[in-house]
């Protein structure tokens, strides 16, 4: 008797129950039941399509009726489903393999072994880590801030700090060292992100808290470790579903999940979250894009630039000359061999002898490579070095490459080299400053009023930030006050601080809430109560000799000591002493000018 047999009298004879003893009341359900009763087996390749348009598939020779779509994600309400990011790879999450079409082990070993790449990464980072950060008030804030208070957006500025102090402090002291663990300073952390960021794009950061809850450091992974997982749309999958996992010897280790984002729940994180904020966002891939990707494809041929000339000194067969002969050597290569070390013995290393005209032998003519010197130009270097910088918005002069003379020589990238700066480091800068504001909220718990703010780069922040403060005052655009807030400076107490004021070829006009002042007819800074007693006015002659001579004394930089002032007005006279105490030349000089007018 056969298993087959076996079995089917077992089953015959009760011996094998035929379904397992469920509860009074269960009822049981097929396959096919359970999902028409989840409305599951409706929700994919059906779908409700929009109208159509009759007339196209009668109109001869027409475009015809669009296919009705076969759903495969849900349905909504409406019949028809969301839509995907983008076309991913079946079981792109059960793939623990890489999905990158250039291998991040590759891009770590281009970025460390190409010469030109390093020196590209290292002239970003260098720059970007050598920029002072502070936290400040954001500018939404400050809007708000200057609208509550009646519009007086300086002195509502100033009560602002005094408000957010605390928080703007401890949100200092944490970014000073922001991973305590291993000891990390603010500059040590930057530039293992800016390597993240630069070389494979791929910035991980994991919150570490404390036996409290609070936020102790944020941790940056090997970005290559971690594998952005998506759900069934391609997107990010919400919290409390594992967004993230981290691929260590070949299968998942730990997995992560996404913070939400959501204003209401800063400072609330778990161990279980991730922070992966790739720069350069794509929708056709959940990877970044970074500079030593784009620029791959041009560092391989320079590489290989490199492996060619070293080629032409080690491996080279093409000699610079050679000579054609009518003689017959009779098959004998040691013959040939032997004229050969005569000649290249007699010329090898003898300048003077390879200067004087020689007598050749009849049948003997000389063949000169011309193409010889065309190899070693530097037109393709020049090429490729600067389009692999490009990538990185670097000026080639920065790397240590000098271009020739003359037009696109060295004048013309030093004319360039305010530009590198603004498409090179600002663009990295202005995102970090967001992505570090954004964890500070979320994780550091810092009020939405604040700001994380890499500040200006000095080359841009000098002769031309100067210009344009004096341009915004002179116009009326700003305020004294409003412009030394910005800058961090002591407001003055003087009204005409607070006035618009707008320099003219006629003069100096103030603007108060009452009209417009001409200083020429009024006075422009608050004089001492007379008890109605007029006095007589300072010789003008003298106050301006008093002026010029205390702005010849404050040129010679950051004063410690007050000027003596005998015939200026004493109000005026502390301001200007004030301004030459802070080192603030500019603001000294337009209330001078203001006050003489």
């Amino acid at each position: 008797m056969g298993l087959r047999d076996r079995i089917a009298r077992a089953i015959a004879g009760a011996s094998i129950e035929k379904a397992p003893n469920l509860p009074a009341g269960s009822v049981t359900m097929t396959e096919q039941q359970m999902r028409q009763a989840g409305s599951i087996g409706q929700s994919y390749g059906n779908n409700t399509p929009l109208p159509r348009n009759p007339w196209l598939a009668m109109v001869p020779f027409g475009p015809g009726l669009p296919i009705t779509p076969g759903a495969i994600n849900p349905l909504r309400e409406d019949g028809r489903p969301d839509p995907r990011r983008y076309e991913y790879q079946v079981a792109q999450n059960i793939n623990i393999t890489e999905t990158k079409l250039v291998p991040f082990k590759t891009l770590r070993a281009a970025a460390d072994q190409i010469d030109i790449l390093r020196r590209c990464v290292e002239v970003i980072k260098n720059k970007v880590v050598s920029l002072e950060w502070d936290i400040v008030l954001g500018t939404d804030a400050s809007e708000k801030i200057s609208s509550t208070a009646g519009g007086d957006h300086v002195r509502a500025m100033v009560k602002a700090r005094e408000q957010f102090t605390d928080e703007i402090n401890r949100a200092r002291n944490f970014w000073e060292n922001p991973d305590k663990a291993n000891g990390l300073t603010f500059t040590d952390w930057l530039i293992i992100a800016l390597e993240e960021i630069l070389v494979i794009d791929a910035l991980s950061i994991w919150p570490q808290k404390t036996v409290g809850g609070e936020l102790y450091g944020l941790q940056i992974l090997d970005g290559s470790t971690i594998k952005p997982l998506i759900d069934d749309r391609g997107m990010r999958p919400a919290p409390p579903a594992p967004a993230y996992q981290q691929i260590l010897y070949g299968f998942p280790r730990a997995e992560f999940s996404a913070n939400a984002d959501d204003p209401a729940a800063d400072g609330e994180f778990t161990s279980d979250d991730l922070i992966y904020a790739p720069r350069n966002r794509r929708t056709i891939s959940v990877y970044g894009y970074s500079p030593v990707e784009r620029s791959l494809a041009l560092a391989d041929i320079y590489l290989r630039r490199q492996q060619w000339i070293r080629a032409e000194y080690t491996d080279g067969v093409l000699p610079e000359t050679m000579f054609t002969t009518d003689a017959v050597w009779g098959q004998n290569p040691d013959l040939i061999r032997a004229y050969e070390n005569i000649l290249n013995d007699d010329l090898a290393g003898q300048t003077e002898q390879r200067k004087r005209a020689r007598i050749l032998p009849q049948g003997l003519t000389p063949v000169v490579n011309e193409t010889y010197g065309e190899k070693f130009k530097d037109t393709l270097d020049d090429f490729l070095i600067a389009s692999i910088c490009g990538h990185f918005g670097v000026q080639p002069t920065e790397i240590g490459y000098s271009p020739k003379a003359g037009l696109g020589g060295k004048g013309f990238e030093e004319g360039k080299a305010g530009n590198a700066e603004a498409i090179g480091v600002q663009p990295i800068i202005t995102w970090l400053s967001k992505t570090l504001t954004n964890i500070s909220y979320a994780y550091l718990n810092m009020p939405r009023e604040l700001e994380f703010r890499m500040l200006p780069s000095k080359r841009q922040d000098d002769e031309s930030s100067a210009r344009k403060a004096q341009i915004e005052v002179t116009s009326g655009a700003k305020t004294i006050n409003e412009h030394r807030s910005e800058l961090g400076l002591p407001l003055l107490d003087t009204p005409q601080a607070d006035m618009p004021l707008l320099v003219t070829g006629a003069g100096v006009l103030l603007f108060s809430p009452d009209g417009i002042i001409d200083p020429g007819q009024q006075i422009s800074a608050p004089q001492l109560d007379t008890d109605g007693n007029d006095q007589a006015e300072e010789p003008k002659v003298e106050v301006e000799a008093e002026v010029k001579s205390f702005l010849k004394w404050a040129n010679k930089g950051k004063r410690k000591r007050d000027f003596e002032f005998k015939t200026l007005d004493p109000v005026v006279a502390e301001a200007l002493n004030r301004c030459a105490m802070e080192g603030d030349l500019e603001t000294a000089r337009s209330l001078a000018k203001a006050y003489l007018s």
